[in-house]
């Protein structure tokens, strides 16, 4: 029995850890333009690409700050699409994740609000 819940806790580790990855990715491909950034090794990189390297890396703190750094290059249905879709992906965390970094209901609304203050 001890091998059959090991196997179980392993396939959803493995689950989940594909699941993030594939929502990782949505950032990449999405159809908005977030220009260039100077990535922790100093290469220039794709902004989606880099918003994708953040996530894996669980770094929400400078993904939430390069996002906010957008609203004033985007339209606002681009800047409101990214951040969407931001939420939506920290919703749809395992929530081992949601746990370890306070993502509760009310963190991503808080979160969301913050996002979308016009700050000069």
């Amino acid at each position: 029995m001890g091998v059959y819940n090991n196997s179980d806790w392993l396939l959803n580790q493995i689950r989940g850890t594909a699941n993030v990855v594939v929502k990782a990715f949505k950032f990449e491909t999405l159809d908005i333009d977030l220009g260039q950034v100077g990535d922790d090794q100093g290469q220039t990189v794709d902004g989606n690409v880099y918003i994708d390297d953040l996530l894996i890396q669980e770094k929400y703190d400078q993904v939430t700050a390069f996002i906010h750094s957008q609203l004033k290059r985007l339209t606002t249905i681009d800047y409101n699409l990214l951040v969407s879709i931001y939420i939506e992906y920290l919703e749809n965390l395992s929530p081992v994740i949601r746990q370890k970094h306070h993502f509760d209901n009310r963190q991503l609304a808080s979160l969301r609000e913050k996002l979308s203050e016009f700050l000069w």
